[in-house]
C-alpha cells in the first residue's frame, strides 16, 4: 500500500527553474569594468577556492548521511540478518538435535566468501544474495539439488538461512501472518513452529495433549505422518497458551505444557482449507484477523497454496477460485483498514519415484509442475507473487511419495522466511 503523500518527481526544467533564481547577486551585472589589482585578484582567488572546498565537503557530508539514512532504513532484515557461517550448525542448539540426526548443513549450503578482486579482503559472496524480492522467489522456484537428500541450491542468486533471533525479529514487522491451505503449506506452517519453538523433536505437535508414550511415538519425521498429525499445531495462541510462558530448552517431556516460543508477539495461524473457504471460517476466523488492529500500518502476510499432487481432481478452475475470494477478501480489508496485505502463491511439491505406479500420471511429479506452472501465471494476473516448490522437493525423498518429514517442514519454513524478510513493513 502506497502513502498518500505527494512526492515531487524533480524534473529537469524544475531544477532548472530553481537554479535561475537560486541568488540574486549571480544574476546582477558587474558594476564596473575596471582591472581588479593583483591583491584583490589573489583574495578573490583564495576565497573562491575555499568556497568551493567548503562545497564539496558539505556535499560529502550529505552524501554520506544520506548514504548511512538510507541504508538503515530501506534494508530489509534479509539484508542484514541470518548468518552466512559455512561452519555454523544453525540447529545446533535444538531439541532433539541428535535424536532427529538433522542438522543446517544436510539442508543449506551458504555462498561461498572470496576476496575482493580490488581490495584483497573476503567480501564477495559467490552466488551473491538476492538483491530483491523478485529475484529471490525466481531463484527458489527455479533452483534444485545436486542429487537426492542434497542441500537446496536456489538459481544465480542466494537466500539466508535466519536464525531464531532473525526470524522473530522479521515477523514483528506484522500484525500477524496467516497460512491457509491443505497439508502441502500445513507441512510448513509447523516447520515454522519448529524453528520458533526451537525444538526438532516435538516443536510441530500440542505435547500438551499426549502423554509420554504419545510424545515418544511421534517424535521427528513421526510427528507429521499417520494418526502424530492430529496434534499439529494450528495457530500460535495455542503454544502461548499451553506453554505457560516457558521458552524453549524447558522439559518438553512434562505432563502439561511443553517447550514455547522464542519470541510471541506476532500471533500465526493455519487455517485450513481444500479449496474455496466456507463463510463461518471466514467470519470466524480470517476477518478477525484481517481486522486485527485496524490502527495499525503494520501489514498481514498471507501465504496460501492447493495442491494437485495431494488432490488428483482439483483443478485450475477450482484454485482460481479459491484464489479470487481470498484476494477479494483482502483488497476489502484493505480499504477498510490503513495497511496492506502483501499475498504470496505456493505452488505444489512434487511426488517422488515412490508414488504408486497407479498414481503416477494424475498424481505425479508432471501433472504437479503443468498445475504449477498455471497457477503462476494466474497468480501473476492477479498482482499475487508465487513461490515453485516443484524444484525444491523433486529430489527429495519422501515416505509415501508425497508426505515428507521436517527436513522438508523446517526447509520450507524458511523458504517462506526468506520472503517474509523482503515485505515491506509498511
Amino acid at each position: 500500500m502506497s502513502y498518500p503523500f505527494f512526492r515531487s518527481s524533480g524534473s529537469p526544467q524544475m531544477f532548472h527553474h530553481l537554479k535561475g533564481t537560486c541568488s540574486p547577486r549571480s544574476q546582477s551585472p558587474p558594476t564596473s569594468h575596471a582591472h581588479p589589482s593583483p591583491r584583490r585578484l589573489n583574495d578573490t582567488y583564495y576565497y573562491a577556492r575555499l568556497a568551493l572546498i567548503g562545497s564539496l565537503a558539505a556535499i560529502l557530508i550529505i552524501w554520506l548521511t544520506v548514504l548511512a539514512f538510507s541504508s538503515a532504513h530501506s534494508e530489509t532484515p534479509d539484508s542484514i540478518l541470518g548468518s552466512s557461517n559455512v561452519d555454523m550448525d544453525h540447529l545446533s542448539s535444538f531439541e532433539g538435535r541428535q535424536t532427529c540426526a538433522l542438522s543446517s548443513h544436510q539442508l543449506y549450503e551458504p555462498p561461498i566468501l572470496l576476496p575482493d578482486t580490488h581490495s584483497g579482503h573476503l567480501s564477495v559472496y559467490h552466488p551473491p544474495f538476492c538483491p530483491n524480492r523478485k529475484s529471490l522467489l525466481r531463484a527458489l522456484s527455479r533452483g534444485g539439488r545436486h542429487g537426492f537428500d542434497s542441500p537446496f541450491h536456489p538459481q544465480c542468486c542466494h537466500y539466508r538461512w535466519y536464525n531464531t533471533q532473525s526470524l522473530c525479529l522479521i515477523l514483528s514487522r506484522f500484525d500477524a501472518v496467516i497460512f491457509i491451505g491443505d497439508e502441502t503449506i500445513e507441512d510448513i506452517y509447523v516447520g515454522l513452529n519448529i524453528l520458533l519453538r526451537e525444538n526438532l523433536g516435538l516443536g510441530a505437535l500440542k505435547e500438551w495433549e499426549m502423554n509420554s508414550e504419545e510424545r515418544n511415538k511421534c517424535r521427528c519425521d513421526e510427528s507429521l505422518r499417520g494418526e502424530c498429525r492430529r496434534w499439529l499445531v494450528r495457530k500460535s495462541e495455542e503454544v502461548v497458551k499451553n506453554s505457560e510462558g516457558k521458552r524453549k530448552g524447558r522439559s518438553s517431556d512434562a505432563a502439561v505444557g511443553g517447550s514455547g516460543y522464542t519470541c510471541d508477539r506476532t500471533p500465526h495461524i493455519f487455517i485450513p482449507s481444500k479449496g474455496s473457504l466456507d463463510d463461518r471460517t471466514v467470519s470466524s476466523t480470517l476477518l478477525p484477523l484481517l481486522n486485527r488492529l485496524p490502527d495499525s500500518p503494520r501489514p498481514i502476510p498471507i501465504i496460501h497454496s492447493l495442491s494437485a499432487s495431494l488432490h488428483p481432481t482439483f483443478s485450475p478452475t477450482a484454485a482460481t477460485t479459491a484464489i479470487h475470494q481470498v484476494l477479494q477478501l483482502l483488497n476489502t480489508a484493505a480499504l477498510e483498514n490503513y495497511r496492506s496485505y502483501p499475498y504470496l502463491w505456493l505452488g505444489p511439491t512434487a511426488a517422488t519415484h515412490l508414488l504408486p505406479k497407479n498414481k503416477i500420471m494424475d498424481q505425479g511429479s508432471a501433472a504437479a509442475w503443468r498445475f504449477s506452472e498455471e497457477m503462476e501465471r494466474i497468480v501473476r494476473q492477479k498482482g499475487g507473487e508465487t513461490l515453485g516448490l516443484w524444484n525444491a522437493t523433486v529430489q527429495e525423498l519422501a515416505w509415501d511419495g508425497k508426505g515428507r518429514g521436517v527436513r522438508w517442514a523446517v526447509q520450507g519454513a524458511m523458504m517462506v522466511a526468506a520472503w517474509l524478510g523482503r515485505v515491506d513493513s509498511s
